[in-house]
């Protein structure tokens, strides 16, 4: 019986030795995703990855792995992944840890602790420290307030305020996003934001923000803990992969442009000495982007925290478009 190890992350490392696959989830700069599986979480990418084929024959359906189809944490704790199925092999166990089920084959428990319990274990943590977190500050905002009920009662309302975010509609009406390399489509932006944006002290993420509520204008799917990202290109090619700083560089090319258009544009709405002094700063924050690696740097968190905000709105808007090439290349 052939074994074999496929990356459906990138769709082209294939391995007969486990060690092999271990060692390319593990190496300092990730392998590009492939746009077959953009659609595929992290977690859904490492976890069918390290399940064997047995003769052609991958031991693990789609169906299994669909409660991680938003999830990254064992991505993000590969590691200590790794350990516990080193742990496993070395020491023979066939009892799983976590939940005490037994196994007769080694493979059959690392298996279950991939998919599985791992996957628990590290989302209980993960709950415990928000707790802990929320606790340090909840009594810390007590004491400055003197009022613990007007606290619990700000982080509810501020908890019902940022999860009324995941649930939203898109209505794309069979359409494509803008073209990354085109301008974006700014006419929905108010001439009051507008103003605002001017006299912004970030007024390049702040622009970017608004464009992004636009959803013809989500044409990106960045993957920030990679560094890279999926863009739209045109109809034909549709999405294609591209390096963060790329990604990046683009963005403020286009907010550079935006914002001169705009300044350009305000038809004497403003003195003139507040346009001349606000394209003056236009440019000013463009070329200290362009020279100072340490402001670049920032820029570059920022703007892809914008993108990042909305990256559940750009993929379920990839997913719509009509004649999609993209599918689950699982």
């Amino acid at each position: 019986m052939s074994i074999k190890y496929k990356c459906l992350r990138c769709c082209k490392f294939e391995t007969s030795l486990y060690f092999d696959i271990k060692k390319h989830f593990i190496r300092k700069y990730p392998c590009n995703k492939n746009k077959l599986n953009m659609f595929m979480s992290d977690d859904q990418l490492l976890c069918s990855s390290l399940i064997p084929y047995y003769d052609n024959i991958h031991k693990l359906s789609i169906d299994e792995i669909d409660h991680l189809k938003n999830s990254k944490i064992i991505d993000q704790n590969r590691y200590e992944l790794f350990n516990e199925l080193k742990n496993i092999e070395i020491n023979n166990i066939k009892i799983c840890k976590y939940c005490s089920e037994e196994f007769l084959l080694l493979s059959d428990l690392k298996k279950h602790i991939i998919i599985n319990c791992f996957f628990n274990e590290i989302n209980k943590k993960e709950v415990k420290n928000r707790e802990k977190t929320y606790d340090k500050e909840l009594i810390n905002s007590s004491l400055f307030s003197g009022n613990i009920n007007s606290n619990i009662n700000s982080n509810i309302n501020s908890n019902i305020n940022s999860n009324t975010n995941i649930f939203f509609e898109i209505n794309t009406q069979n359409k494509t996003p803008i073209p990354f390399d085109n301008d974006w489509d700014i006419s929905k932006i108010s001439d009051g934001d507008k103003a605002k944006i001017m006299i912004s002290n970030f007024m390049y993420t702040t622009l970017l923000d608004e464009i992004l509520k636009n959803n013809e204008n989500l044409n990106v799917i960045i993957d920030k803990e990679k560094e890279s990202g999926m863009v739209y290109k045109n109809d034909n090619e549709q999405y294609k992969q591209m390096k963060l700083k790329d990604i990046v560089d683009s963005t403020m090319h286009k907010l550079h442009k935006h914002l001169k258009d705009i300044n350009n544009n305000d038809n004497g709405k403003s003195l003139k000495e507040v346009i001349t002094f606000t394209r003056q700063i236009i440019d000013k924050k463009y070329i200290d982007y362009k020279k100072d690696d340490n402001i670049k740097n920032g820029v570059s968190h920022c703007i892809s925290k914008s993108y990042e905000n909305k990256k559940v709105e750009a993929i379920e808007f990839a997913k719509s478009i009509p004649n999609n090439n993209l599918h689950n290349g699982y």
